[in-house]
């Protein structure tokens, strides 16, 4: 009897830990053919299938079928014209109650909540307070969104609940499925996608990237094992690990340019948004671009400042216009740059670009008008920076003062050095070496950009171009 019992006991033990498996049948899935503002793929497993609903800006649906119930999570834009209609229309092909959970309170994962207006939602408790002083959220739903705590359980799978605060945005939840190995990441991971890092502030605490990157490290540690995440753009990955090594990666250099850590592929550092927009952009050629944009100027609507990644330069007071006597000065200042025009009595024009740590001169002026040269160089000597200077072309108008900069780095398109070198007024003025630009150059954290066109107003004529700052030099 009690070798019976004990072999008894032992097998119900070993039935509760291996269960016996069972097979949902699923039959078929609605047609692909519902949805034709995005993709959608199709994901069954034992108990459980997944509906991955790609809209056409990558933006994420999954569903979540399980024998009795539909978990949508989240519901994507509602700026893509019927994407709502039709993710809605493809739920209800299941044929099974439809519940709701959003993950975090951005309009590109809420869009649609009008549409399911019947359905139970449900978020972590600290998105509902997100959704609750939401205005666009409130204007879609006015029903009550449930808060969840840890876990949930609707149709027999056990969804659990947990948040990143501070990185995405303010409250970022993550839902995951333990007995499937199913992680919903959400925006806290990105599938081959620029991560959206408008919400970036580094110039105040907390720093939300390296809350973000510390929160990628604990995913990494729990659910690097599991066997899908679903994200909130650009679909679904199995090697978890990898995507999550992706995105650290990403993020890290995003984080360094922006807090000077990093420098641009072109030397120097990034000083403005669109500078770091423009690296990324060529770091990461193959990413869907679409959140990267969206930290730019005028963005969402016009005047819309951009993300708050840079302070503006403190430039202090222009030295006093006073000291050019021979000319006008006009002072132009902007966020990261400060521009002095020194138009001489015979209008030929200097063009001083002052950054937050240097000075570079556009041309120096003509050399026949008594103590113009001696005046630009004392002017730009009050401003208290390195000073370089920038040649244009080989006329005497432009180069005439270059004596009074002997010392300073010079520098010339490429062809417009061959054109000084063999200028014989240049060469009795200046005898040091004008370094040839091929295409750009990095001074004070801006990138000059250099082009040319030949045979017109002289042999070689070069501009030059700030693209961060829509500056020409023409």
């Amino acid at each position: 009897m009690s070798s019976l019992l004990v072999t008894s006991c032992k097998k119900d033990e070993e039935e509760n830990e291996n269960p016996p498996s069972t097979t949902v049948d699923f039959g078929t899935p609605p047609s692909a053919g519902i949805v034709t503002t995005g993709t959608v793929e199709v994901i069954t497993e034992d108990n459980v299938r997944y509906h991955v609903i790609v809209a056409v800006n990558v933006c994420t649906v999954t569903i979540v079928e399980t024998e009795t119930d539909v978990v949508m999570i989240d519901l994507g834009p509602a700026f893509i014209q019927n994407f709502g209609t039709q993710i809605k229309a493809y739920a209800d092909d299941i044929g099974k109650p439809i519940s709701v959970i959003i993950t975090h309170a951005h309009g590109d994962h809420f869009g649609n909540i009008d549409k399911f207006e019947s359905s139970v939602v449900y978020a972590e408790t600290s998105v509902v307070s997100e959704l609750a002083a939401n205005t666009t959220f409130a204007g879609l739903y006015t029903g009550e969104v449930t808060a969840v705590e840890s876990s949930l359980t609707i149709g027999g799978l056990v969804f659990s609940f947990d948040k990143v605060s501070n990185a995405e945005t303010n409250e970022n939840a993550y839902i995951y499925l333990a007995a499937e190995k199913a992680l919903f990441a959400e925006d806290l991971i990105y599938n081959q996608a620029h991560n959206y890092i408008r919400e970036y502030t580094p110039l105040t605490a907390p720093d939300e990237l390296t809350n973000w990157l510390n929160g990628l490290n604990e995913l990494k540690t729990q659910f690097g094992g599991y066997s899908h995440v679903f994200v909130g753009h650009n679909g679904t990955r199995s090697d978890i690990s990898t995507v999550i090594d992706e995105n650290i990666a990403y993020l890290s250099d995003a984080q360094g340019l922006i807090k000077g850590t990093k420098q641009l592929t072109a030397g120097g550092f990034a000083s403005t948004n669109q500078q770091v927009v423009d690296e990324l952009a060529s770091l990461y050629p193959d990413y869907v671009i679409s959140a990267l944009n969206l930290s730019l100027p005028d963005a969402f609507y016009p005047g819309d400042p951009g993300a708050d990644w840079f302070a503006p330069v403190e430039f202090g007071d222009p030295p006093p216009a006073s000291t050019i006597t021979t000319g006008t000065v006009e002072v132009i200042t902007e966020d990261n740059v400060r521009y002095h025009v020194i138009n001489a009595v015979n209008a030929c024009t200097v063009t001083i670009v002052e950054s937050a740590t240097d000075v570079v001169m556009i041309d120096l002026g003509p050399a026949f008008i008594a103590n113009f040269g001696t005046q630009i160089k004392a002017y730009a000597d009050a401003i208290g920076k390195p000073i370089s200077v920038i040649i244009t072309h080989a006329h005497g108008d432009h180069f005439g003062n270059i004596d009074k900069f002997a010392s300073l780095d010079v520098y010339a398109e490429t062809s417009v050095v061959a054109e000084l070198a063999a200028n014989t007024t240049f060469t009795g003025l200046y005898t040091g070496e004008v370094t040839a630009v091929e295409s750009s150059l990095t001074l004070g954290g801006l990138v000059f950009s250099f082009d040319k066109v030949s045979n017109a107003e002289t042999n070689e004529n070069a501009y030059i171009y700030l693209a961060a700052e829509k500056a020409l030099f023409a």
